[in-house]
């Protein structure tokens, strides 16, 4: 085994302890690396002999560059993202060289200078290996703060005995009469729900307009939650999707039967798909049927100004890049890589040619304009017509409020 080894049990027992390994001579760099534990799965043999061969291997063929890689918490205090803001305010010597991070992290450690710009770093070839779109998951105000790494796509699974063809439109999901599962609740730190601001968004609907001022659109809203209504009305949808804020909260209905049509993410469709059958995906209903899917996902973020320490850094990013072991780390994990030659090594070949036809389409979300006035005004508009408010009627209490405050 080579210089880099990952001691399971001390990730077991204790988040970000450090992996024990040699001392190493002066002459070699120690880059140190952040992953997260949503990246990780102990009891997982395939998943922990993957990494730990690929970093094995970066060792052996890098002999002047060894690192150290701590587990952190993907979520919550002493996660990733808390203890780098934290680090930076008291201890800056003690934040690493590589992170891995979601894009809402990035925006903050972009926002706090901990991330540095990457963009004159990334080969061309690496670019044009990404998966379409992928590329901007990690761009933040123009600049290229974060390499993709691994994708996840929000999209809907439906039970096929009860829609013959996918439901792509507002009218498919309103004809089955059938209950339609999805978050209803924003995320932690949110001000409004993704799948309703997608919708809204995939309308021409807009959060700012042209000089950076909040902003609704009256058709695209009134659009939308026009749907919402009519869905109330033939008990689609109840207030209790409120009380969700991600699709791993339901899947257990779901997969039970209560409804066959659910908002899911990638990540939980190929985790759980093999259990489930007569199960197919589609993207997200709209009004017109256009292609609506959402993009998030993992990117490697430099968060080191030292030339010697970023030399090394980017090395190991460009190793874990390579198609061969993303392809691999990835179907181990089930997360979709971001290259696109890494996935056609994938070996489930229908869903990887869906994914591959979403992308072009797919919705990066805007970062800061989702706590926005607006972005308030159009939650409140979606809870209103939940709880049995007409659409015309919500819509006009958000444009007055959104005026008027």
């Amino acid at each position: 085994m080579g210089r880099f080894f990952i001691l399971l049990l001390i990730y077991v027992v204790l988040l970000g302890t450090v992996t024990a390994q040699e001392t190493p001579p002066p002459d070699v760099t120690t880059i140190q690396v952040w992953w997260p534990d949503a990246l990780y799965n102990a009891n997982d043999q395939h998943i922990t002999d993957t990494l730990e061969m690929q970093l094995d291997d970066f060792a052996e063929a890098h002999l002047f560059i060894a690192v150290e890689v701590r587990l952190k918490r993907s979520e919550g205090q002493g996660s990733v993202i808390s203890t780098l803001l934290a680090a930076e305010e008291v201890a800056p010597g003690a934040i690493p060289d590589l992170v891995l991070l979601r894009r809402d992290d990035l925006a903050q450690a972009v926002r706090a200078g901990i991330a540095r710009p990457i963009d004159d770093w990334v080969p061309d070839t690496l670019r044009d290996d990404l998966l379409p779109n992928a590329l901007s998951l990690g761009q933040i105000d123009g600049r290229l703060y974060g390499m993709p790494y691994l994708l996840r796509i929000d999209h809907t699974a439906f039970r096929t005995a009860t829609y013959e063809t996918a439901p792509l439109t507002y009218e498919d999901v309103l004809n089955s009469e059938a209950g339609f599962l999805q978050p209803g609740a924003p995320l932690p730190n949110q001000a409004v729900n993704n799948v309703i601001l997608g919708q809204y968004l995939a309308e021409g609907g807009r959060l700012v307009d042209e000089n950076g001022f909040p902003i609704l659109d009256q058709a695209a809203l009134l659009t939308v939650l026009t749907f919402y209504e009519a869905g109330v009305q033939q008990q689609i949808f109840s207030p209790e999707i409120l009380s969700y804020d991600l699709p791993s909260d339901y899947w257990s209905r779901f997969a039970q039967g209560e409804a066959p049509l659910a908002l899911v993410s990638s990540t939980d469709f190929l985790q759980r798909q093999s259990s489930l059958q007569n199960i197919a995906a589609a993207p997200i209903p709209t009004e017109g049927g256009t292609s609506l899917t959402l993009l998030d996902g993992w990117m490697w973020v430099l968060t080191t100004g030292d030339p010697d320490q970023k030399n090394g850094a980017l090395e190991f990013l460009k190793w874990m890049m390579r198609a061969d072991q993303q392809a691999e780390f990835s179907e181990s994990i089930g997360i979709l890589p971001s290259l696109a030659p890494a996935l056609r090594i994938w070996s489930n070949d229908a869903y990887t040619r869906q994914i591959t036809a979403w992308l072009p389409e797919s919705i990066v979300l805007p970062v800061d304009q989702r706590n926005n006035p607006a972005a308030v005004q159009l939650q409140a508009a979606f809870v209103a017509v939940l709880n049995g408010v007409s659409a015309d009627e919500a819509v006009e209490t958000a444009l007055k409020n959104l005026t008027t405050n």
